[in-house]
């Protein structure tokens, strides 16, 4: 083994030492000490003003993205001649008919098929087109008068998209 020959080699031996150890000696806290100083002894940098938007108006409803906010449907539930297509196609095949409404309203053409899926396209249409409703009457006129009910769904898309 070789022994150091000066007394700097001596120092940094001691020095890698006491750092393996956790030992400090009183000249390597005044270092440390004398870097954090000098690091707080800095402002810390200006931080940016975030400005808050001031909201003057509060979203209502029919705020789904919609120009057209009536508040009642554009035909009556009874209507059913109004428009004959819809009207032949919602006797004769009323699943196709649920099919078709659901995708000129966007939809995934089966939710016409799914049971609920009408009543949830309803009620969705209802919110997006600022008509008056609610969730519990969607689903009694989609129980009771659900063929009527598709029709009128069908012929309010056709005149939303200008179709009629």
């Amino acid at each position: 083994m070789q022994t150091p020959h000066t007394l700097r080699e001596l120092r940094l031996i001691q020095n890698a030492n006491e750092k393996k150890r956790g030992v400090h000696t009183v000249k390597t806290l005044l270092a440390t000490d004398s870097k954090t100083s000098s690091r707080s002894s800095n402002p810390p940098p200006p931080q940016k003003k975030m400005s808050n938007p001031v909201v003057s108006q509060q979203p209502g409803a029919g705020g789904y993205g919609t120009n057209v906010q009536t508040g009642e449907w554009s035909t009556g539930l009874c209507d059913c001649c109004s428009d004959l297509l819809v009207c032949a196609l919602g006797f004769f095949c009323p699943l196709a008919l649920g099919c078709y409404t659901a995708d000129k309203y966007g939809e995934n053409c089966c939710l016409g098929c799914l049971p609920g899926g009408l009543t949830a396209m309803k009620t969705h249409m209802r919110l997006t087109y600022g008509i008056q409703g609610t969730v519990c009457n969607d689903a009694l006129m989609s129980c009771f008068c659900g063929l009527c009910d598709l029709c009128r769904m069908a012929r309010e898309i056709r005149i939303r998209n200008g179709e009629v």
